[in-house]
C-alpha cells in the first residue's frame, strides 16, 4: 500500500506541473476614449481616461490604442457616413479585432454637476453603470468610476454565470482537481508530519494519507509511529469551501529501539475536516 501511496503523489507532481487550461487569463476588451459634454477641460478627461484604463487593467487586457484607432478608421471606410452609428461601429471593430469586449465612459457636466455613464457591449448584451455627482472634483469623479466599474463587471460575471449554466446540460458537477496538504508539527515531544493527496471528481474525492510520528515516554522510551490511509471526503461551499471525510488505515508499523520492539499489525480510522 507504501507504494501506491507514493506513485499516487508521483502522479500528482507530473500532473500538476501541466498547463491548466481550467485557468483563463485575463479577456482583452477595447475602451473607447472618454467622451465629454459640457464644461470639461482636457485634463480633466485625460486623468478621468487614466483612472478608467487603472481599473479596467484589474479585469481585463486592453487593446493596444494604435489598434484600435486602425480598427475605427477600417469601420468607418467601410461603412457609409448615415449607417455608421455608435452601435454599429462598435460591432465592426469587435469583428476587426476578435475582442467580445467594449467599455466606454460618458462625461455630461452642467452647473458644475456630472453625470457619469459606464457603459460595456459584449456579443450578445450591453450593461449600462450611472451616477450623478452634484459639483464633484476630479477626485470625487475618479471614486465613483472605481463603484461603476465593480458595479459592471458584478453584472458581467452574473451574465457569464447565467450562460455557463444554460450550456451546461448534463446537471453533474464537470470540474476534476487535485488537492494537496503537506503539513509538520514539532515540538520537544512528540514530533509529527502529515501528507495527504486527494483526487476531486465534483464534490467527492478519494486519496491517501501518510503520517508519522516521534514520541519519547516519560521513562525515556522512544516510539516511532507511522500510517497509511485511505481517505474518502465530500465538499460543499461557494464562497467558502469546506471538505469533510474518513479515511480507514490500510498499512504501517510502529516500533520502539529503546525496547528492540517492532508491529505491522495495523486497524483504525481518521476523521478529516478543512
Amino acid at each position: 500500500m507504501k507504494l501506491y501511496f507514493y506513485l499516487f503523489f508521483l502522479l500528482f507532481l507530473q500532473i500538476s506541473s501541466l498547463p491548466c487550461f481550467g485557468q483563463s487569463e485575463r479577456p482583452e476588451t477595447i475602451v473607447i476614449p472618454v467622451a465629454t459634454l459640457g464644461n470639461i477641460s482636457e485634463s480633466r478627461r485625460q486623468i478621468i481616461q487614466n483612472t478608467l484604463n487603472r481599473e479596467l487593467t484589474k479585469y481585463f487586457r486592453l487593446v493596444p490604442q494604435d489598434k484600435f484607432e486602425a480598427a475605427q478608421e477600417k469601420a468607418f471606410d467601410e461603412l457609409e457616413f448615415e449607417e455608421c452609428t455608435e452601435d454599429q461601429c462598435i460591432i465592426l471593430i469587435q469583428e476587426y479585432l476578435q475582442v467580445e469586449n467594449v467599455f466606454s465612459l460618458q462625461l455630461v457636466e452642467e452647473d458644475g454637476d456630472t453625470q457619469l455613464s459606464l457603459t460595456w457591449v459584449g456579443l450578445d448584451e450591453k450593461k449600462v453603470a450611472s451616477d450623478f455627482c452634484q459639483g464633484c472634483k476630479t477626485n470625487d469623479l475618479n471614486e465613483k468610476i472605481v463603484v461603476l466599474m465593480k458595479d459592471l463587471v458584478r453584472q458581467i460575471n452574473q451574465i457569464e454565470q447565467r450562460e455557463s449554466t444554460i450550456s451546461d446540460t448534463s446537471g453533474e458537477p464537470s470540474d476534476f482537481q487535485l488537492r494537496g496538504i503537506i503539513g509538520t508539527g514539532s515540538s520537544d515531544n512528540p514530533s509529527y508530519s502529515n501528507m495527504s493527496l486527494y483526487f476531486l471528481i465534483g464534490n467527492w474525492g478519494v486519496g491517501f494519507s501518510d503520517f508519522h510520528l516521534k514520541n519519547t515516554s516519560s521513562a525515556n522510551e522512544k516510539y516511532e509511529l507511522n500510517n497509511q490511509s485511505l481517505d474518502v471526503s465530500y465538499s460543499f461551499g461557494d464562497a467558502y469551501t469546506f471538505t469533510t471525510g474518513l479515511g480507514f488505515i490500510v498499512a504501517g508499523e510502529a516500533k520502539s529501539s529503546t525496547m528492540n520492539l517492532k508491529s505491522t499489525e495495523v486497524s483504525g480510522y481518521r476523521a478529516l475536516g478543512m
